[in-house]
């Protein structure tokens, strides 16, 4: 393999020198420009490309590569395990200017070899037809088995290539696939439901959310336990939700309390529990709930885990609150996140239960029911599945 770095003054004459260098084989493995600062110290160009070319890759290859060519009259690859390191950023603002135009463009470059590492990880028996379906779930990071095994169970014969078509069929597959538990439905006797779940994810509003949607739109008699004494202010809040709501408060202190709580309220339809949040990286923290909600028998625990967690801090959250014996995922900040993928996918690989959505800070409003086609669409919007592949096919 031949590797060189090419440095030149715009994007275009840097993939021209590749090019003339090391042939329409070239496979681009960097891309960078430099800081103003750096391109006045140096005197050189303001974009360094580095590029490399297989002189054994055997013809099939060669061709393969050529059909997953970003630029015009340049093939480029992307292998598996290669890295791409992030471009330097100027603190100046923008000025408008022909830089500004070299900076979208080395942009374009870094976007589409983020789009041919998704390639690299297709799997062969995957029809050429989804591959735009497979880069849009990577890019809403969703674990590639996720994503695979979603798209190799699309219904043959199904969608015609056209994206709309494709994600509508995607759709309805990820809708089969989603699990969910249904809104709280107290039976004849009195339930009680807790939150539990890390520190920020929103408990406090989701509790107070659901007292509101139950209280009032489903007509039940509910009372909140909160055991959140360690966050500052945390139990005047919960004071303040309960007297909006007009339902009573008990804050416990201790297990003994929990259970005076619990047996108090032994008219309500529904007891909601607001745990005090805890770190995943302190297990002593998370053991301590257990003895207070092990004073409620038959209790319905959901884990609260926001939209905006991501990649292993999400596998770490689902291991360290097990031992609190959840059985539902509540899903919040879905209007902070820029994508669900990677809860939503996990969601999907460990076959959880989905509760309840949370969409905003509004009590009790910004609360649904999940349903699969709900969590569907977060999964697959059709809209953006549609500019995306207009954009690809113009």
């Amino acid at each position: 393999m031949r590797l060189r770095r090419f440095e030149a003054a715009t994007v275009a004459d840097a993939l021209a020198q590749v090019r003339a260098d090391l042939g329409p084989e070239a496979v681009i493995l960097h891309a960078q420009s430099a800081e103003p600062g750096d391109r006045q110290r140096r005197g050189r160009g303001s974009v360094t490309v580095t590029a490399a070319v297989d002189e054994d890759e055997p013809r099939a290859d060669r061709d393969r590569d050529r059909d997953r060519s970003a630029f015009p009259g340049l093939a480029v690859g992307l292998r598996a395990g290669v890295g791409v390191e992030p471009r330097a950023t100027s603190h100046e603002p923008p000025t408008g200017g022909p830089g500004t135009a070299e900076e979208d463009r080395l942009e374009e470059i870094h976007r589409m070899l983020q789009e041919l590492r998704a390639d690299a990880g297709i799997s062969p028996r995957l029809p050429v037809r989804l591959r735009a379906a497979y880069r849009h779930l990577m890019q809403a990071e969703v674990p590639s088995g996720v994503a695979h095994q979603l798209l190799q169970a699309l219904p043959i014969g199904k969608g015609s290539g056209r994206g709309g078509q494709d994600a509508l069929a995607l759709q309805k597959t990820a809708a089969r696939a989603f699990r969910v538990s249904g809104p709280i439905a107290p039976g004849q006797r009195q339930s009680a439901v807790a939150l539990v779940g890390p520190t920020g994810v929103g408990k406090t509003t989701t509790i107070a959310k659901l007292a509101g949607q139950l209280r009032h739109a489903a007509g039940l008699k509910v009372a909140l336990i909160s055991l959140d004494t360690y966050r500052i202010g945390a139990t005047a809040q919960m004071q303040i939700y309960a007297e909006l709501l007009d339902v009573p408060l008990h804050v416990a202190r201790t297990p003994a309390e929990m259970r005076a709580a619990y047996r108090a309220e032994r008219g309500a339809d529904l007891v909601l529990v607001d745990t005090m949040g805890r770190s995943p990286g302190h297990p002593e923290g998370i053991a301590a709930i257990r003895p207070f909600l092990g004073q409620i028998p038959d209790l319905e625990v959901h884990l609260v885990v926001s939209a905006t967690t991501k990649g292993t801090d999400l596998e770490e959250i689902l291991r360290r609150f097990r031992p609190l014996h959840y059985r539902r995922l509540l899903i919040t900040k879905l209007d902070e996140a820029r994508t669900a993928g990677p809860l939503l996918g996990l969601a999907l690989q460990r076959k959880l239960e989905i509760s309840y959505l949370a969409t905003g800070q509004e009590v009790p409003d910004d609360l649904e029911v999940a349903s699969p086609r709900r969590l569907a669409a977060l999964l697959v919007p059709e809209t953006l599945w549609g500019r995306r592949t207009a954009a690809a096919s113009a």
